[in-house]
């Protein structure tokens, strides 16, 4: 059983500005997370115990804290657009019980671990097809909509369909050590690295995107990652497991997704009075494989051949809205050795959700089923075992909002 506390704030601010009659924008921001959690593990006399003996307890704590910016020009149809975040994390695990470390002799965990990552990243975009622009006319002072003798131009707030672009992205990334998961484990077969370093990463990205019809969205890309010093776990000749920096891996990929309104189809691309029906669907694939360290030519934990997402969704203006969406998963592993204990089976799991709004947007209910046909699968592998997902399962509730939708 976990328990946890968790508060956090995310402050953002942005101004346009006139850069050689184009408008550029920077942005910018900071970021606060802290979370204090208390787990526990019991073991009941039968499978389907829902109480037993104390086996495993303790506090996990984390800050998170970051600063960030970027500042897209605008140069006719190209825009760069660099940006920077500095990254703070500062981990805690303090453990007051586990028994089988105890019978074992082996000390209880209690560690820290803080981390400073400055992280950079690079975007270009070129507008192949500029589309409509959408125009709007800007408020004029003292009139209230009588008719000004010489009124301003429209201002340009966006453009329409048919609009396509390029676009291509290089930035850096890092994934941190989990102290929890590193430290607090349950059986002394497991060897934890004292000098972990957090995983890097250094991330490309590109391909086209556009809306070439007012019903139809479209984006089309690849993807190449480098990951180094990547946290993994090996299988070491005496049994034991052992958590250090197992290589560099690499991914490369393609993906693609779509939006189709269909009721703005049948309605010529204007907007249907019926509302609208979008068909929605994403898929990646994905080639990864580890290039050196001891798991080199292996495949890397939680990296299936291919995903699917699909579905449909139903809106009527801003009032009611009911969505069928899937997600289908290859086969994978849990685990970096390609294990047979860490192999997780393909799976597809559907959710329906529905929600309806009233007082102006102001207030509204949902309700959804997860797991609507009732898969049994699992989609994660941790030390103690495979952790199989919820049956079907139903949620409902209420939102109150003090602006209007």
């Amino acid at each position: 059983m976990r328990e946890a506390w968790t508060e956090g704030v995310d402050a953002r601010v942005r101004h346009d500005y006139d850069l050689f009659n184009n408008v550029s924008t920077i942005a910018g921001g900071i970021y606060f997370y802290h979370a204090l959690q208390d787990r526990t593990d019991e073991r009941g006399e039968t499978p389907d115990a829902e109480s037993g003996m104390l086996r495993n307890l303790n506090t996990g704590e984390t800050w998170d804290g970051a600063i960030f910016a970027e500042n897209r020009f605008h140069f006719g149809r190209l825009s760069i657009v660099p940006g920077m975040r500095l990254e703070f994390l500062n981990q805690s695990v303090d453990e007051q019980l586990n028994v089988a470390k105890t019978s074992n002799g082996d000390p209880l965990a209690d560690q820290s671990d803080f981390h400073f990552v400055p992280l950079f990243g690079l975007g270009l975009g070129y507008t192949l097809v500029e589309g409509q622009p959408i125009l709007s006319a800007p408020l004029i002072a003292g009139e209230k909509g009588a008719e000004a003798k010489n009124p301003p131009a429209p201002v340009v707030t966006g453009f329409g369909p048919p609009r396509v672009e390029l676009y291509g992205t290089v930035s850096q990334a890092y994934r941190p050590n989990h102290l929890r998961r590193t430290w607090c484990r349950p059986a002394r077969v497991q060897v934890v690295n004292g000098d972990l370093k957090e995983g890097k990463a250094l991330q490309f990205e590109y391909g086209v995107r556009g809306k070439p019809f007012p019903y139809l969205n479209f984006d089309v890309g690849g993807f190449y990652f480098t990951f180094t010093d990547q946290i993994g776990e090996v299988i070491l000749p005496n049994g034991f497991t052992s958590t250090e920096n197992v290589g560099d891996a690499r991914y490369i990929g393609f993906e693609a997704a779509t939006e189709l309104d269909i009721l703005a189809l049948i309605n010529g691309g204007a907007p249907n009075p019926y509302g609208n029906l979008t068909l929605y669907g994403n898929v990646t694939l994905l080639d990864a494989e580890f290039t050196s360290g001891p798991n080199n030519g292996k495949t890397p934990a939680y990296a299936p051949n291919y995903q699917v997402k699909t579905g449909a969704i139903y809106s009527y203006k801003n009032t009611f809205k009911l969505a069928l969406l899937g997600t289908l998963v290859d086969d994978e592993f849990g685990d970096d050795g390609d294990s047979f204990e860490g192999f997780i089976p393909a799976y597809n799991v559907w959710d329906l959700t529905a929600e309806f709004r009233f007082w102006k947007g102001r207030a509204g209910v949902f309700a959804g089923i997860r797991n609507v046909f009732n898969e049994s699968y699992w989609g994660e592998v941790r030390e103690e075992g495979i952790m199989p997902a919820l049956p079907r399962n139903y949620y409902g509730g209420f939102e109150f909002s003090s602006s209007e939708a």
